[in-house]
């Protein structure tokens, strides 16, 4: 559900360790959330007003106390969700933070962190959230 000062525009991280291991949220399995126990990237939706990347820190640091630098940040992509395709109207901008220190980050949205390959990850698909998937399943092919 969409609060009001959030706005249809989100940030989402691909999220490396410095182990090179996804970082990513188990889900709460609470019917009242989108894909509810699957598993996604960290992020979230912007605010009114704020910029994405003060968005994509507010969010990363509010889900995880993760602080980054700024050579660790590259951009990926830029998805554009439509009512009709995808159930919902959001752009969802999509950035790569790498050599992240795990043993720094506290849980504070979710079940649980799940860190793994990205291989192992894609071998499960049911597992992970749609956007998620087709997110990351892009992100491998870039990798080539």
């Amino acid at each position: 559900m969409i609060e009001a000062e959030e706005t249809k525009e989100a940030v989402n991280a691909i999220l490396l360790s410095r182990y090179n291991e996804l970082i990513l949220q188990q889900r709460d399995n609470n019917p009242n959330i989108l894909s509810p126990g699957k598993i996604g990237l960290f992020g979230g939706s912007l605010k009114q007003g704020e910029t994405k990347w003060s968005g994509l820190r507010r969010e990363l640091f509010e889900e995880l106390e993760l602080v980054f630098k700024g050579a660790q940040v590259e951009f990926f992509k830029t998805y554009k969700l439509t009512l009709d395709k995808d159930g919902r109207d959001k752009t969802i901008h999509i950035y790569i933070i790498k050599d992240i220190d795990d043993r720094k980050l506290v849980l504070h949205e979710g079940s649980s962190i799940v860190f793994d390959r990205l291989d192992n990850i894609l071998n499960e698909p049911n597992k992970l959230t749609p956007m998620s998937l087709k997110i990351l399943i892009d992100y491998k092919e870039s990798l080539k």
